[in-house]
């Protein structure tokens, strides 16, 4: 006796009431039961196994094997080349609000006599919003086969936020408290806690305003779900298609729309107009920066690094040339606008901030200092040679 008749002599029916009768048996198939693809291959399976004389113990590894082996979904090249072009486009919208909301927050701050940097409180709502959108980011994740994520949630995170808040300007404003700017009889020492206030002031406040904000994130996902409407939506494809089908539309527009008011509008270009032009570039390379590089170590961010330092060495040098424009108005203009615009977005402190939440202990010490006292030194190489060799700073 083979182990396929053993099997068939012990689920045998001990009597006539427990046998099924033959139409009952041919109307019960895969088919009929709304079972699986899977289901149905491991049935086939283990009746051949059967009618093979093959182990039982065989085929419930094979069939575990099944189970446990997940399948690969296939995307095509051309979703992920809209998903890219979908991607840009919502960094490009939320770059330039970012742009338009830290030039307006910035002049409410800049005031004679404010008592910290003037950036202070733009990078502590930036981290606000930026640790809010970290503990809702589940919510942009559609309930589809693919687990697909709106692009718009880049946008914020990496467009708005990113751009909304900036490195390489907190820099300049941490040197010029380090340099006695605006210019005052005071003993050296106090040069230093400029600095150091400049430093630890901000940065204990982003630090805070990305805590509170994770806070107020999930406050949110547990009792206003019901506000979260695209999580609801019927079909996920039609929302991603018309997502999409808006991130090209207001991505080309708005660009479009900063570029012929910077043309048109003159009065404006120096103080926002150029900013929104040239902002959407250095959000764009600080995004591919960061795709590219931060994969390279995990325990050290070198994309946000590079884009820091990078966006800090230029905002130096313009600086410098600011000071050698002889009054030409149209060369201040685009100084400015390279300053607020491509640096001020090349740059970020929502994402170092985020970055040194994330780490271990001991690599966000490092990440933090390092990046520091890089973009104060690197500050003193610049601005510093120009300052100190003719003791004399204006912004045209």
């Amino acid at each position: 006796m083979n182990v396929a008749q053993g099997i068939d002599e012990v689920y045998a029916p001990t009597n006539a009431e427990n046998e099924v009768p033959t139409e009952e048996i041919q109307d019960i198939s895969p088919q009929s039961t709304g079972l699986s693809e899977l289901e149905r291959t491991i049935s086939s399976r283990r009746r051949r196994r059967a009618e093979d004389g093959g182990e039982p113990e065989e085929l419930e590894d094979t069939l575990e094997e099944e189970i446990e082996k997940p399948k690969k979904i296939q995307i095509p090249k051309d979703g992920i080349v809209i998903e890219m072009i979908e991607i840009l486009n919502w960094l490009i919208v939320f770059s330039i609000f970012g742009v338009l909301a830290r030039l307006g927050l910035n002049a409410l701050e800049d005031y004679p006599g404010t008592p910290s940097t003037s950036l202070v409180w733009v990078q502590f709502v930036g981290c606000v919003i930026m640790g809010f959108l970290s503990e809702i980011k589940d919510l942009f994740i559609l309930p589809n086969d693919r687990g697909t994520s709106l692009g718009i949630f880049i946008g914020l995170t990496t467009g708005f936020c990113g751009s909304f808040t900036t490195f390489s300007s907190w820099m300049k404003e941490c040197f010029l408290l380090m340099a006695n700017y605006p210019y005052e009889s005071r003993p050296r020492g106090y040069s230093v806690l400029g600095l150091l206030d400049g430093v630890l002031v901000t940065l204990g406040l982003s630090l805070f305003g990305l805590r509170f904000g994770a806070h107020v994130g999930l406050f949110f996902r547990h009792t206003c779900p019901q506000f979260v409407w695209w999580t609801q939506y019927k079909s996920s494809e039609s929302l991603v298609f018309y997502t999409r089908l808006a991130s090209v539309v207001l991505g080309f527009g708005v660009w479009l729309g900063a570029v012929l008011m910077a043309i048109f509008i003159a009065k404006w270009r120096g103080n926002v107009l150029f900013a929104l032009v040239f902002g959407p570039l250095g959000t764009l390379l600080r995004w591919y920066l960061s795709r590219i590089m931060n994969p390279l170590c995990k325990s050290f961010p070198l994309g946000t690094f590079t884009a820091n330092i990078f966006a800090t060495v230029v905002i130096g040098c313009l600086s410098i040339a600011q000071m050698h424009t002889n009054g030409v108005l149209v060369s201040c203009q685009v100084i400015n606008g390279l300053e607020n615009g491509f640096c001020g977005c090349l740059s970020t402190v929502s994402t170092f901030v985020l970055e040194l939440s994330t780490l271990k202990p001991g690599h966000a010490w490092t990440y933090g200092l390092v990046s520091i006292v890089v973009g104060v030194i690197v500050m003193c190489l610049t601005l510093g040679v120009e300052h100190w060799r003719f003791e004399t700073y204006f912004e045209c």
